[in-house]
């Protein structure tokens, strides 16, 4: 189903409660500020591998306050060394900005081969484990083709990942990534249920929910979901929704 993503999210965090929420691909921190104030006595983790967004990630005072815990590290498959690329904006503040979110551990082009770097892998099983964070997690994944990865690094905390926000590719967009196809196959094989997702048609967001806690209260769920379904649709599509549904 094709629906607000984000709002659907937000309305899967008030519903489960995870107790720790993790922003991995952050960026900017935002979404792990706005996962504190539906949530104000979860964990937050912030993972962010650019090394100049984390640094700004670092002196956001209000990031500071909430007491998040802030990683420079890769959220990936295993624990290793692993290389990086940097895609830089331009110089000239508010320029190509967009650009901040796009470096990846794939290689997406030749130019970005002269940006990389070396940083430390890490499975979030592991990651989280080491912590002795406790309680049910939810994870907003946004990684520039690597969420099949960071899934697969979540194999011995699977019993505890209630809900999962990811972006995916419809088709290769970096060198070696795996796609929509390839992330939902492995979602499903873990106990994952899709509930929607985004609009876009080469890259967009999926919303996953574990299976048994969907199975527990099915109506609530396939409600919330058509919440967000409805707020994805302009009004007059809306109107054309309704009038289809009631056969008018």
């Amino acid at each position: 189903m094709e629906l607000t993503t984000k709002f659907l999210f937000n309305l899967l965090l008030r519903i489960v409660k995870p107790e720790i929420v993790c922003d991995i691909g952050s960026m900017d921190g935002a979404d792990a500020l706005r996962f504190k104030r539906i949530l104000p006595a979860s964990q937050g983790l912030i993972f962010e591998a650019n090394p100049y967004n984390f640094a700004a990630i670092c002196q956001d005072s209000v990031i500071k306050e909430k007491s998040i815990l802030l990683f420079n590290e890769i959220v990936w498959n295993e624990n290793c060394n692993k290389s990086f690329y940097i895609v830089k904006p331009s110089d000239i503040k508010g320029v190509d900005e967009h650009l901040r979110g796009t470096s990846s551990v794939f290689l997406r082009n030749a130019e970005s081969e002269k940006n990389r770097i070396q940083l430390r892998g890490v499975r979030l099983d592991s990651k989280i484990s080491g912590l002795g964070a406790l309680g049910n997690i939810a994870l907003w994944i946004d990684v520039e083709g690597a969420s099949y990865e960071v899934l697969e690094g979540i194999r011995g905390i699977r019993d505890r990942v209630k809900l999962i926000h990811a972006e995916v590719e419809t088709q290769m967009v970096w060198k070696g990534q795996k796609t929509r196809s390839d992330v939902l196959a492995l979602a499903e094989s873990m106990g994952y249920v899709l509930l929607g997702h985004g609009r876009n048609k080469q890259q967009h967001d999926v919303v996953l929910i574990d299976k048994d806690l969907f199975d527990s209260a099915p109506k609530t769920f396939k409600f919330i979901t058509f919440m967000a379904f409805l707020k994805a649709l302009p009004i007059k599509r809306l109107f054309k929704h309704f009038r289809k549904t009631i056969n008018f």
